[in-house]
């Protein structure tokens, strides 16, 4: 009976060191990965676009001189302390992984996962901005003196693109019938035009469509816009 008691005990007894010795393994894990917690994110929008170099801060409690950063798909660039993610178009929709390495073990001490986009469209506008997709009424006067369409980012857009414009059909309609339909190279309203603009009465609709812009992005055509003459 002794005997059944003392070797019980000591069951317990072995079972409990095990028991807190997992236990401190846990807690030293935690710890060690607590201390080489490393992340990137976006330098200035929470938004990765496709073949738009993005900038990005990292944070780590590893000298920045210590890691190495690389992604899931794409390319990384580094000039100095700044590094920039460039995700090809075939990642659109999807989500890349940036991972960041001790550079001496190659182990990973962290990572982060974005959602890449698609550069969205810019906008038409014409002239000195006297008609967008917003404001839509102005006199023949106004764009006669501004004839040329323009193309932009949406306000709040962060980068810096520049779209020209390539082509565009421009469609007049005066008191329910159509006077004009014809398309225009460059980005500029031609004399012809011109002319029966000059003569526009009042609800007289202008469309600008099939509107072909370029860019460092390839080609896009964009959504049409309506003017009417006031």
């Amino acid at each position: 009976m002794y005997l059944c008691k003392t070797y019980s005990l000591l069951t317990n007894y072995s079972t409990m060191k095990k028991i807190l010795l997992s236990i401190i393994i846990l807690f030293l894990t935690m710890v060690l990965q607590a201390q080489s917690c490393a992340y990137v994110e976006p330098l200035r929008a929470a938004v990765i676009y496709a073949n738009l170099p993005c900038p990005l801060v990292l944070h780590s409690d590893v000298s920045a001189d210590n890691v190495t950063l690389v992604t899931s798909a794409g390319r990384i660039e580094q000039e100095g302390d700044r590094y920039y993610l460039i995700t090809p178009d075939s990642m659109m929709g999807k989500r890349v992984t940036v991972s960041i390495l001790e550079t001496k073990t190659m182990n990973e001490i962290g990572s982060s996962k974005f959602l890449v986009y698609k550069v969205p469209d810019p906008f038409l506008f014409l002239g000195a901005n006297i008609c967008n997709r917003y404001k839509t009424y102005c006199t023949a006067e106004e764009m006669l003196k501004h004839p040329i369409l323009r193309a932009t980012m949406n306000v709040g857009f962060i980068y810096d693109i520049k779209w020209t414009v390539e082509s565009f059909r421009i469609t007049i309609i005066r008191k329910g019938k159509v006077v004009v339909d014809t398309v225009c190279k460059g980005d500029t309203i031609p004399q012809s035009v011109q002319q029966t603009i000059r003569t526009a009465p009042t609800n007289t609709s202008i469309t600008f469509r099939e509107i072909k812009v370029h860019s460092s992005f390839g080609d896009r055509e964009i959504e049409n816009m309506t003017v009417f003459i006031e």
